[in-house]
């Protein structure tokens, strides 16, 4: 888990590179909420998880779709 953490804050940093210094404070604030929601139960932390995943897979679909349209296109 805490490498999934550290993933997503180098991530999110090197989006927005304002954010170097609090690097640890914006990790352990991750791994705050993930415990909170790991804590909940199972059936509340399957859907706290769920959103996040099935967001990911539809922008991902929707990008696939995107560029498979715009090859298609000649644009």
């Amino acid at each position: 888990m805490a490498v999934s953490v550290a993933a997503g804050v180098v991530a999110l940093v090197s989006a927005a590179p304002s954010l170097t210094p609090h690097r640890l404070t914006i990790s352990l604030l991750f791994l705050g909420v993930i415990t909170v929601a790991n804590l909940r139960g199972v059936r509340e932390s399957g859907l706290a998880f769920a959103v996040p995943t099935y967001t990911f897979v539809a922008s991902m679909l929707a990008l696939v779709v995107t560029g498979t349209v715009r090859c298609a296109d000649g644009s």
